[in-house]
């Protein structure tokens, strides 16, 4: 603004305006424009921020102990406004203003200054832009202090955005990592060693996952056992175990004498299933070769999805002992052998993510179990899928007189943990549509400035026979070149930055590789070009009506 009106600056000079006055008239300026921006800014911050903690409240209510309230730091609305928003951006240009000589100011011949340098541009920008491509980019070249500014603030809207983004991406892949998904709707379990002690809850259970609400259900029965055997570990896995537990732990695993082991009973109508889903024609007890687990060896987050054991011909027996017994003679208490096992790293959905599994698990139906194993089982669960949780939590309230029956609507408890993953989004995408407001307002400011301190050199342009046709084209160069400019050092950059984001999180995700946001880089390069073309075309609207003549004097200001 001070630059646009030196003209101005130059009369009151000249008719006795000191430069202390000068001065305190441009700072004034700043503090009227300033006290007016700061009200609404706070007034929108407020309503901003208070719609934000109205939808985390409704949101995840259920997940806090308390509802949020919004609260006020003074310091940090004083802070900015004293010494940032008033007093540096009114100090530099309340001394230019008071800078200004009058003579030069009046007659603004400071504006051009000749350059004994020749400016040279690519014979190959006149091959491919033509005449206007030349003159836009000699323009750029010329005016290297007015443009810097623009191209200094695109540059920063654009790390900024895409830096952004690409932590959103993280943050948000960090939380679905954590918290996981999980197949089914509901969940009832019951913990017994003996089913037949405990009838009356069994059959009640039954009579639950049978009913018109329950599209679709698994049962199973757990029984941990050990087993002996030849095999052998999968790298994959020797790797996750001296991860987690180190060399100590490579050597505990190899000299056990037997390995613990998770039976896995299914129903019937379930096992069948699981049988077409792997391609197996008989019965046959199944090995699902398949660990997945966490590992927080080295401060480090590690997701795991591995075999435990190579592909092969395996011989394993059932043991029949207490799992304590260090000392069991494996000879006398291990002789149920297994033949014809079919290995597959296929999880059956319904009931791949468990905690409590064991690395080995065997998945087979009753009569194979019986045949294999005549030990009780400690665990069984029905895990549901239903569309109408809610009438199930109703019939499940029957089962509280069980001490030893739980029941969770898994629906309720996973929509409460992507409400959250939703409130992230919301503040990460809030404060990204923040920071690229501020960019964008910038560069519309820097740009719009620019294009009225050229309006002298466009109307000399248009004297001599510049047409509006090439006016447009030389904007549309600009922009290009503007858009071209920027984000040559923008992008690398933020994918600079975004390998830094990669290396700081990688002690709390596991993610393999690193994330660059394509899709974002790809917005970023889009509405570069567009927001420059489309100031550039807002802010030399006006100057087209203008009278050239009274352009190039310049006595309209």
């Amino acid at each position: 603004s001070v630059m646009e009106r030196k003209k101005e600056f130059g009369l009151l000079s000249s008719i006795g305006a000191t430069k202390k006055q000068l001065a305190h008239t441009v700072f004034f300026e700043a503090v009227v424009v300033g006290v007016i921006g700061i009200i609404l800014g706070i007034l929108g911050a407020y309503i901003g921020i208070g719609c934000v903690i109205l939808i985390i409240n409704n949101l995840i209510s259920d997940m806090l102990e308390y509802k949020l309230h919004l609260v006020t730091n003074p310091l940090f609305i004083i802070i900015p406004v004293i010494f940032i928003v008033i007093g540096v951006s009114a100090f530099i240009p309340s001394r230019r203003a008071s800078k200004v000589s009058p003579i030069e100011a009046i007659r603004q011949n400071d504006d051009i200054k000749i350059n004994k340098k020749k400016i040279r541009t690519s014979k190959l920008v006149l091959k491919l832009f033509g005449i206007e491509g030349e003159i836009a980019l000699k323009n750029i070249k010329r005016n290297k202090k007015k443009y810097r500014v623009t191209i200094v603030s695109l540059f920063i809207s654009i790390v900024l955005f895409i830096s952004f983004s690409s932590y959103m991406n993280y943050t948000l892949n960090t939380a679905s990592s954590v918290m996981g998904e999980v197949p089914y709707d509901y969940q009832i379990s019951y913990f017994g060693d003996d089913p037949n002690n405990d009838k009356e809850a069994l059959d009640k259970i039954n009579e639950i996952v049978k009913s018109s609400d329950v599209k679709e259900y698994v049962s199973y029965s757990v029984s941990n056992l050990s087993i002996i055997g030849n095999y052998t570990y999968s790298d994959e896995y020797l790797d996750f175990y001296k991860s987690a537990y180190g060399d100590d732990g490579i050597k505990a695993l190899t000299n056990l004498k037997y390995q613990y082991i998770s039976i896995y009973i299914l129903d019937d109508n379930s096992y069948n299933k699981y049988k077409k889903l792997i391609g197996l024609d008989k019965d046959s007890v199944i090995l699902l070769n398949k660990f997945k687990g966490v590992s927080y060896g080295n401060n480090k987050r590690v997701n795991y999805n591995i075999p435990v054991i190579n592909n092969g011909n395996i011989n394993i027996k059932i043991c029949n002992f207490d799992d304590n017994d260090e000392d069991v003679d494996t000879t006398k208490y291990c002789n149920k052998k297994i033949d014809n096992i079919f290995i597959t790293n296929k999880s059956f959905d319904l009931i791949e993510e468990f905690s409590y599994m064991s690395d080995f698990k065997l998945i087979v139906n009753k009569k194979l179990y019986d045949s294999i194993s005549d030990s009780s089982t400690h665990y069984t669960q029905f895990n549901i899928i239903s569309d109408n949780t809610n009438n199930i939590d109703k019939l499940t309230k029957d089962l509280d007189k069980y001490s030893n029956v739980n029941y969770t609507n898994v629906k309720e408890a996973m929509k409460q943990a992507n409400n959250l993953i939703l409130v992230v989004k919301i503040l990460m995408y809030g404060f990204i549509s923040l920071v690229t407001l501020i960019g964008v307002t910038s560069v519309f400011n820097t740009i719009s400035t620019s294009m009225a301190l050229r309006k002298r050199e466009f109307a000399v342009l248009r004297s001599i026979g510049l047409t509006n046709r090439g006016f447009n084209k030389i904007l549309f160069f600009e922009s290009l070149f503007f858009g071209m400019k920027s984000l040559i050092f923008a992008i690398p950059v933020s994918i600079g930055i975004t390998v830094l984001i990669h290396y700081a999180l990688a002690d709390m995700v596991s993610i393999s590789t690193i994330i660059i946001p394509w899709k974002y880089i790809i917005i970023s390069i889009v509405s570069v070009f567009v927001i420059v073309l489309l100031t550039m075309i807002y802010s030399t609207s006006k100057i087209k009506k203008h009278n050239i003549i009274e352009q190039i004097r310049e006595e309209n200001i």
